[in-house]
């Protein structure tokens, strides 16, 4: 491979060479080339101003074959060179095994695989062109003869699993998943093979696998030699069953795979045989001990019996056996303690047993008793066994009893009863109730009547005015939701009369309504709930058609009031659906889908919109921020300091923008590697993760739409990354226009509305007044949530006034980990003109940083709007991944809005005339209380918060 190139000056180049192929199980490989290789040879010569350098391989195997390329940088400037290299040989199984169920390496042993665990059969072929792999099998081991079969896996196959295939730069690999149900052997076979399987060993291209199924506890670990115990005595409580006693009957079975081993013997040293080893038989004479042989399908077992087992049986037990291929010895130990049970007894004999306790009071008996093995606790009152109860509990596993409160009924014996194999002892207490009869005068009985009655007829007087005070607030809501009903179906047919020079905002009232949205009720179907906000609650819905017959359905998201019967949440909600109207469809922006108004004085008021697979995008960030691709590469020129000096002002002078333009910039993996977006689009069909062209992405898309309700003279004032949405393709949808209402002039005046304190620029903060500028802003705080993975910004910082001077004081967010920035600016806002001249300087090179602070400038005016901020982005997206660039654009330009299908439309339900509303009593309102919050304490907080 030889490679001619001119570059100057000639000592500063710097010239490598990679091999880059694929390897099946493992990452792709990028391996610099190895001088230490003998076969590898580099040398180099010059014609003129020409440079040529030769990479040479002699003796090629077929694991040369793959890409080299060659990378020549010269002052911080790169280049490369790519050779496509294959090197032709015959098929060779390189390994074949039993491996892991989702691994390729066979790293199991197949002598010893555990009955109904799950495998995988792995072969692995070295050739090109890439060979194929064919695996037979048959219902004997490797040392046995049968007939080999075709397609047949013994009855191993997982879910009739054919296997699968994958093949890397110069191989192939197989991997057929099993369960260990039949013992047999399967061969491995690379193509050109055509000759029978009962041939095969004639030829090289073959492997031979036994797999050996047996039920051997931890075969894998020990194996398949194992001693197991069993004990057939019944125990009270399950966790002594391990434990061996004085007078139980035992067995310990050295179960072994009958396959491998033969030989098999117990052997002892137990105290009675004096410490000495002693071999059983099963025609030794023992008293109390039997040795016998029990066959399985998939072992064999010598079981040790011992009869009436006492202490002097304690001691180590040897079980061993011989390898039957290399005829070694395998021992196996295991220790028998014998234990003598302890029958049970209470510790204090003195204790009283006669108790008197307060009426209604509660009280607590304690059984306090040992023994060993751990004894059984009963508890009896007159004989009668008790159970938990509502008024009863039974604690500690049965030590202890506990009644809540003591009536009249719990008077009586109590008997604690314990048992265990050594035997059992009972406590009786005697409980006796005081302050049951207690003495009661005719003068207290008249006062405790008088008493009564004043305070049954204080409560009939409270509780009639509160039916009255409710009776007439449902009126009034009655009222009030009939006029909202009665304006938004009076501007239906009405023309729009919006005044183009004022903010959207303030005309909510002039917005129409569309009838053709309307969706019958009986033709949604809600689902779980999604989330909860400040004024409503999100739920997953299906339009479905009443007609049975009719499968079909549209999923979409539904949005009601957070309370039914609230005036002000449903009137914030009817602002949203007129705004949502009004806007039409943007790819960028949650589009509106239908409504249900006909019902809204029972609470029953539904928004219905398009719905977002993906959900919040600030939840997706977040849960893959962990595999997180970073696309950026920092290049820093030759003798140049990355520092610079700042006057007591911090302007930037002259001086200091000179050194500022030779700090490092930043470039991306595409600019550096041309090979890099292909190797992003083939990843991706495998695997999901998140990487920079991600991040830039969906800044694009935040600033597009933003820009289109800005052309609406539409102002958010709630724009974060909780409020956009993801759909399955991608694309960004901004949502949430429950805070884009009028409220008096731009201004909130109640001191308990919830604000996104952290989210709002400096002028809304101080004057409540909001503008698109004041969008901009928010707009760098999502640029900042983006580009930090879904961070929470000022976490450090508690919002109140501090914080609003903090801000004033020109403090900003520092920057995001992943965002490319030449300079590592300081957190406090620079003056107006030097901001300029770095800007001017860093004009192709430092973006997402940089735009951010532009969003954060002090004056509204200042701050650039959100089609500037969509180019800027989209020139760095278009450096970062222009493909995935061109994608998206195509992406939005082909983008439709979700709308209700005909066959739905044209359904019975549809059909009903649009009008008639008749409020009734009987009327069902839903649930006004949701479980859940709708506000979060970390990003929502009170207009009193920002109070002097």
């Amino acid at each position: 491979m030889v490679v001619k190139y001119e570059a100057w000056p000639l000592e500063d180049v710097i010239l490598e060479w990679f091999h880059h192929y694929i390897k099946v199980g493992e990452p792709f490989q990028k391996v610099v080339v190895n001088d230490s290789d003998p076969r590898i040879n580099k040398y180099g010569n010059v014609h003129g101003n020409t440079q040529e350098r030769t990479l040479e391989i002699t003796n090629t195997k077929v694991t040369d074959g793959g890409s080299y390329t060659c990378f020549i940088t010269v002052a911080s400037v790169s280049t490369m060179v790519e050779f496509k290299v294959s090197i032709f040989s015959s098929p060779i199984i390189v390994s074949a095994g039993i491996a892991e169920l989702s691994g390729f390496t066979a790293s199991i042993d197949g002598r010893f695989l555990q009955h109904r665990n799950y495998y995988s059969i792995v072969c692995r072929a070295y050739g090109f062109p890439l060979p194929e792999i064919q695996l037979y099998s048959r219902r004997c081991l490797s040392h046995e003869k049968c007939e080999w079969m075709a397609n047949e896996s013994l009855g191993n196959s997982l879910r009739n699993s054919p296997g699968e295939v994958f093949e890397g730069t110069y191989e192939t690999s197989f991997r057929l998943p099993v369960i260990a149900k039949q013992t047999g052997s399967y061969i491995c076979l690379a193509n050109g093979a055509n000759e029978k399987p009962k041939n095969v060993w004639k030829t090289q291209e073959y492997k031979i696998i036994d797999f050996v199924v047996t039920d051997v506890p931890q075969a894998e670990r020990f194996k398949g030699f194992n001693i197991r115990l069993r004990k057939f005595t019944p125990e009270l409580t399950k966790e002594n069953y391990a434990t061996v006693f004085e007078k139980d009957t035992i067995a310990l079975s050295c179960m072994y795979q009958k396959w491998y081993y033969n030989s098999v013997k117990w052997s002892s040293n137990y105290a009675r045989n004096g410490k000495t080893r002693k071999f059983f038989t099963a025609a030794g004479k023992h008293r109390s001990i039997k040795i016998s042989h029990e066959e399985g399908n998939f072992s064999n077992s010598e079981v040790l019996h011992i009869f009436h087992v006492s202490p002097e049986y304690s001691g180590v037990y040897y079980c061993s056996g011989t390898e039957g291929d290399s005829g070694l010895s395998v021992v196996r130990a295991y220790e028998l303690v014998v234990q003598r049970p302890l029958a049970p007894f209470f510790h204090n004999e003195n204790e009283s047993t006669v108790i008197t306790v307060q009426y209604s009071h509660p009280f607590e008996l304690d059984c306090n008793a040992s023994a060993f093995p751990r004894p059984k606790f009963e508890w009896l009152k007159n004989s009668t066994r008790l159970t938990p109860s509502p008024g009863i509990q039974i604690l500690e596993n049965g030590r202890r009893l506990k009644v809540l409160r003591a009536v009249k009924e719990d008077v009586g014996i109590y008997t604690c009863k314990v048992e265990n194999r050594a035997g059992a002892t009972e406590r009786n207490y005697t409980i006796s109730v005081e302050g049951l009869e207690l003495p009661v005068t005719s003068k207290n009985t008249t006062w405790i009547m008088q008493a009564f009655l004043g305070m049954l007829g204080c409560f009939v007087i409270a509780l009639t005015s509160v039916v009255i005070v409710l009776k007439r607030r449902e009126q009034t809501r009655v009222k009030q939701l009939k006029e909202m009903y009665r304006k938004l179906h009076c501007s239906v047919d009405g023309s729009l009369k919006v005044d183009p020079t004022l903010p959207l905002n303030e005309q909510t009232e002039k917005l129409t309504y569309d009838s053709r949205y309307e969706v019958p009720k009986q033709c949604l179907q809600l689902k779980e709930c999604l989330g909860v906000g400040q004024f409503g609650r999100v739920h997953k819905a299906a339009i479905v058609d009443t007609d049975k017959a009719n499968t079909s359905q549209l999923t979409v998201a539904v949005k009601m009031p957070r309370v039914g019967k609230n005036v002000d949440h449903q009137s914030a909600l009817l602002s949203e659906l007129k705004i949502m109207v009004y806007l039409g469809f943007h790819p960028n922006v949650l589009s509106l889908v239908g409504a249900v108004t006909k019902h809204m004085v029972r609470g029953e008021l539904y928004l219905i919109t398009e719905f977002c697979s993906l959900g919040c995008l600030r939840d997706y960030v977040r849960q893959h921020s962990p595999g997180f691709v970073n696309e950026l590469v920092f290049v820093t020129p030759r003798n140049v300091h990355p520092s610079y000096d700042s006057t007591e002002n911090d302007y930037l002078t002259p001086y200091m923008l000179g050194k500022i333009g030779n700090l490092r910039r930043t470039h991306y993996q595409s600019e550096v590697d041309p090979t890099w977006a292909d190797e992003l689009a083939r990843n991706r069909i495998t695997k999901s993760f998140l990487c920079t062209t991600d991040l830039l992405s969906y800044s694009y898309q935040v600033a597009n739409g933003m820009d289109f309700l800005a052309s609406k003279n539409l102002i958010h004032r709630d724009l974060a990354l909780r409020n956009l949405l993801l759909t399955e393709n991608h694309l960004v949808k901004i949502g949430d226009f429950g805070l884009t209402r009028q409220d008096n002039k731009y201004e909130i005046k109640k001191l308990d509305t919830p604000l996104p304190i952290k989210w709002m620029a400096i002028e809304s903060l101080s004057y409540r007044e909001y503008t698109v500028k004041s969008d901009v802003w928010s707009f760098g705080i999502v640029l900042w949530e983006i580009f930090s993975h879904g961070t929470i910004p000022y976490t450090e910082h508690n919002p109140g006034e501090e914080f609003v001077k903090w801000l004033k004081s020109g403090n900003r967010l520092s920057q995001p980990d992943h965002s490319p920035e030449e300079i590592k600016l300081d957190s406090r806002e620079v003056d107006r003109k030097s901001l300029l001249l770095f800007a001017l300087t860093l004009l192709e090179e430092h973006f997402s940083y940089r735009l951010m602070r532009h969003c954060w400038l002090s004056k509204p005016e200042d701050r650039p709007d959100f089609a500037a901020c969509r180019e800027t982005i989209a020139h760095q997206l278009s450096r970062c991944n222009a493909s995935a660039f061109e994608s998206l654009r195509d992406d939005l330009e082909n983008a439709q809005p979700q709308i209700i299908p005909d066959e739905l439309r044209k359904s019975e339900p549809f059909g009903e005339p649009y009008c008639d509303f008749f409020y009734r009593k009987e009327s069902t309102v839903p649930n006004d209380e949701p479980e859940t919050s709708g506000l979060d304490n970390a990003t929502y907080f009170t207009a009193s918060t920002l109070q002097c």
